[in-house]
């Protein structure tokens, strides 16, 4: 998850299995694409380390797969409503 080299083509080949199988899959399960269900995935781990405390959030961006802490911040507002620092701050 760290690795933002991880993509829909990554996951597909590491679980056997092709894009548009792992879509439906994906989709079927959860409601969301593939690229939205990583991101998901990436945001809640971020979550868990800000509520530990111990990282800041580009440290956090960064170790949890984001290419920048702008577009962590991005994602992070438009998925908890609130800015990851503010979200620490409440936390």
């Amino acid at each position: 998850m760290a690795s933002e080299n991880l993509n829909v083509e990554m996951l597909a080949t590491e679980m056997g299995m092709s894009t548009s199988s792992l879509y439906r899959k994906v989709k079927g399960l959860s409601g969301l694409s593939p690229v939205d269900f990583i991101k998901l995935a990436r945001l809640k781990k971020a979550v868990q380390m800000m509520q530990d405390g111990e990282t800041r959030i580009n440290e956090i961006a960064f170790l949890t797969g984001f290419s920048s802490p702008a577009y962590f911040s991005i994602c992070f507002q438009k998925q908890y409503g609130k800015s990851p620092s503010d979200f620490m701050k409440e936390h």
